[in-house]
């Protein structure tokens, strides 16, 4: 193992041993995917499934010290007591996992959720105006269509850093569904009545900022 027992010991949440973590961190409670009445509805127990996402998915986990993305994951799996079943993270039953997963993220990467939150909505504009063939003064369609493509890898190796190196397409698939759920409801009317009463529209890219 390429880290001590003590660097768990830095986390923002204790993955020592069991742990209620609704009980022992009480704000959970207020992020709706976290609510027990959401997950309920999970094919496996909350506590060990919170523990696997914040060993896995947190900024700086001291996993990251395991240069190997898929060992870092059987490690998280052995810490968190989660069971070591394949098809966990497949098929209908998964997607409520993913849910949860993705709001742990949004919770942990604020600053980079709104990258990609904004990078995404001008990947949305730009394919749009290639689509309809409406392109700005001196603007031609080539480096429209350059402009998209570089677009498309920053929003693929921000979602792969925010996952810390999970490449599975169906993290990118949950991610972006997430921030398109988003973006249709950061219409620009909310965002001028918004900014009229003096706050920041953005934090609607991030519901768990403080």
């Amino acid at each position: 193992m390429e880290f001590k027992e003590s660097d768990l010991l830095k986390l923002p949440f204790n993955v020592i041993g069991e742990i209620d973590y609704r009980s022992e961190y009480p704000s959970l409670k207020d992020i709706p995917e976290f609510k027990e009445e959401v997950t309920s509805k999970l094919p496996v127990d909350f506590d060990p499934l919170f523990k696997y996402f914040v060993l896995l998915y947190t900024p700086n986990t001291p996993l990251l010290n395991v240069k190997d993305f898929a060992a870092r994951k059987n490690i998280a799996l052995e810490i968190s007591g989660m069971l070591r079943d394949p098809d966990l993270f497949e098929g209908r039953e998964a997607d409520l996992i993913y849910l949860l997963m993705i709001a742990y993220l949004r919770m942990m990467n604020s600053n980079k959720w709104a990258k990609l939150c904004v990078f995404q909505n001008s990947y949305y504009n730009l394919m749009i105006r290639l689509q309809s063939g409406k392109t700005e003064p001196g603007e031609r369609t080539k480096d429209l269509i350059i402009n998209i493509d570089d677009l498309g890898k920053k929003v693929d190796d921000l979602i792969t850093d925010l996952a810390n190196g999970d490449f599975s397409a169906r993290i990118t698939t949950n991610v972006l569904q997430a921030i398109e759920d988003l973006r249709r409801e950061l219409t620009p009317e909310y965002i001028a009545q918004q900014t009229l009463e003096g706050n920041d529209p953005t934090r609607a890219w991030n519901p768990h900022a403080n």
